[in-house]
């Protein structure tokens, strides 16, 4: 700490030794969008406020460091503290722990596990008044996952919900962090949740994404509940195979009109290989007369992999 008066020098520096509280503070906020204070949280700066007020910062020198450098600080702290390792970091208790006056755990599961030649990892999150809700009998349960909000080294982030009927709404219970997309991951995500719910999630509807692992994994943990996927999503799914494949985009639109694809929502499950599948093809091959050798070749690759997905 350095003595200092109440002036502003040539370096940039607020100092603080007379000045009233509120016209000290005013003159902190002034720091703009290039310095460390813009953006800082109000609760921070109330506690600031209330020991300046106490004198307990009477003789206070702050400097209004520029972003980056001000991050920099942050970050070498952090890593001091912790050995530069996150995952150790979030285990600490002022991290884990919901927050000072709440001392339950948000921070649901942090597991490592080799599987593969690879180091696999799964870091998942929860509120406990949330997923106490999941313990209710036949609940519906939704898991949607997301790849653009998912921070590095992870690849993808699972959602997991539950259908409040209550509020009529869908609420968050769990969050998980993955870095691989395959049915053992999406098992082990479903079994801790088991087991943080003391094995008491019980669904009856299980909703979400239209990826084969991830419907094999909740087929496999929660055997109670009838899979029913979105047609957005499902559509979603056979658009993007239809891509991967080099069909033209011409006749996936085509496909994806109402009225083709779509039909298979509502055909029987014991007639749509037979006469189903049969009776679609002649209706898209209608639109778009697939009559060149190539372009039949990679809508018979797209129905071979639809007849093995779905």
């Amino acid at each position: 700490m350095s003595r200092g008066g109440d002036s502003e020098d040539e370096t940039g520096l607020l100092q603080m030794n007379d000045l009233p509280p509120t016209t000290f503070m005013e003159r902190l906020s002034i720091g703009g969008e290039e310095t460390a204070f813009s953006g800082v949280s109000s609760q921070i700066v109330d506690i600031v406020a209330k020991r300046i007020e106490k004198r307990e910062l009477q003789y206070l020198v702050l400097t209004a460091a520029p972003k980056r450098e001000a991050f920099g600080v942050i970050r070498r702290c952090r890593d001091a503290s912790t050995g530069g390792d996150a995952f150790r970091a979030i285990e600490t208790e002022k991290v884990r722990r919901i927050s000072d006056d709440d001392d339950r755990e948000f921070l649901q599961m942090n597991l490592a596990y080799p599987m593969e030649g690879k180091l696999r990892r799964i870091v998942g999150f929860g509120h406990p008044d949330l997923i106490r809700l999941m313990k209710y009998p036949g609940i519906t349960l939704f898991v949607d996952t997301t790849v653009s909000v998912t921070p590095k080294p992870f690849t993808q982030t699972i959602i997991v919900m539950i259908h409040d009927r209550a509020h009529n709404l869908y609420v968050p219970c769990f969050c998980y962090l993955v870095d691989t997309k395959d049915h053992w991951t999406y098992w082990n995500v479903s079994q801790w949740i088991k087991i943080q719910t003391d094995m008491a999630c019980v669904p009856s509807m299980g909703l979400g994404d239209f990826e084969q692992a991830l419907h094999l994994e909740i087929r496999d943990q929660f055997e109670s509940a009838c899979i029913v996927g979105y047609l957005f999503y499902w559509k979603q799914a056979i658009r993007r195979k239809m891509i991967s494949l080099g069909i033209a985009r011409v006749e996936v639109a085509a496909a994806m009109e109402s009225g083709v694809l779509d039909l298979f929502t509502v055909l029987p499950v014991n007639v749509l290989q037979k006469t189903g599948i049969p009776f679609v093809i002649k209706t898209l091959y209608r639109l778009i007369v697939p009559t060149e050798a190539d372009r039949k070749e990679k809508w018979q690759a797209f129905w071979d992999y639809f007849v093995k997905t779905w």
